[in-house]
This record gives C-alpha cells, structure tokens and sequence, in this order.
C-alpha cells in the first residue's frame, strides 16, 4: 500500500489532534483514530510508527496551528494592549460564542503525557518556551514597551494567567468571570504613555 501523501498526512494530523484534544491519549482508541484520519492501521503506523508518534504529530499540529496563530496576533498588532486584548478576549468570545470548552491542547498535553513522556516533556517546554518569547517580545514591542528583563518577568506572569483562563475555560466558568480574568491580565500590560491634557508635547529640533 502507497504511503499517503504529504496533504493527507496533514489532513490526518489534523484529525489525530481533535481526537486527542476531545479524548486524551488513554481514551484515544485506534479505532477512534482510524475514523477520524480515514486511514487504516497499516498507513498510521507507517506514516506516524507509533500511538506515541501519533500524539506528538497532533502537538506539532496544534503548535503549528493554534499557537502560532497567538503569535501572529501580538506580532501584527498596533501595540502591546492591543495584541494583548485581541488574544485574551478571542480565547473568551471563541469559548462563548461556539461553546468549544476544550480549553487549551498544550495545557492538557502538561498534564495528561508530559510527566510520563521525557519526548512530550520536552515538546511541551519548547512551546511554552517559545510562547513567553513571543510574550516578551510583544511587551517590549511598540509604544509603551518595557525593557527586556521587565518584560520577561511580565510575560511568564500573564503567560500564567493565560493558561489559567484557558483551564477556566475548560472547566465551565462563567463569561463574567473570564472577562473579569481578561480585565486583571490586561492591568499588567503596559500602555503608551500619553501626555498630559493641556500640555504641549515638545518636538525635536
């Protein structure tokens, strides 16, 4: 049998993390996984090896996916509150509006596989990692940046209450507790600074 082709093999990395993320890596069956991806046993485990490599292909979808995505938001952004909001309220609206309270894969990847697997441990701190990089990089971004180490000790602070909120999510809160979360998160994230009513602002030259 051909091995499927490199579109298919996203299409099933795709499938694998909806599985995984409604399901988890125990209650992921084979079967399950045959049903979503669409290919028999012999593909799966010619293309992925293993239910492990299966796992993983679905975090690197989701890494690929998901998370770049918040990236691309805090990059593209006008300012630090601005990338800021437009992430932490979007986790918020997505939730309410479609009623998705899976919460967050990488969140559950941390506690579901990572402390059982040295190799999800250690894709799951690589994108952790990198998420506080682009959290620090937003924050000392733009008007109203603060300086590096300020603006990584700021990122691991609302990276946590960032995780926190998609848990939130996951566990049913209420929309007002979760735009309350938003409100506390986006306080420590610095605005441009503006000058006084009345003053002029002064101009080079």
């Amino acid at each position: 049998m051909a091995r499927p082709r490199e579109f298919e093999i996203d299409e099933a990395a795709r499938a694998l993390l909806e599985v995984f993320w409604a399901k988890g890596y125990e209650g992921a069956s084979l079967s399950d996984i045959e049903a979503a991806t669409r290919l028999n046993k012999q593909s799966l485990y010619r293309v992925f090896e293993s239910k492990r490599g299966m796992y993983l292909a679905a975090l690197a979808t989701y890494d690929r996916d998901h998370v770049a995505a918040a990236r691309t938001i805090l990059r593209q952004a006008a300012d630090p509150p601005a990338g800021f909001a437009t992430l932490l309220n979007g986790v918020v609206d997505s939730a309410l509006a479609s009623g998705d309270r899976r919460g967050c894969f990488l969140c559950n990847a941390s506690i579901d596989q990572a402390p059982q697997d040295p190799e999800t441990s250690g894709r799951v701190a690589s994108m952790i990692a990198g998420l506080e990089r682009t959290f620090a990089e937003a924050l000392a971004s733009g008007p109203g940046g603060v300086g590096k180490v300020d603006a990584r000790r700021r990122a691991r602070k609302i990276m946590a209450g960032y995780f926190g909120l998609r848990v939130l999510v996951r566990s049913g809160a209420a929309g007002r507790v979760l735009r309350d979360v938003v409100d506390q998160l986006l306080e420590d994230v610095p605005a441009a600074e503006k000058s006084a009513p009345g003053k002029a602002v002064s101009k080079p030259g």
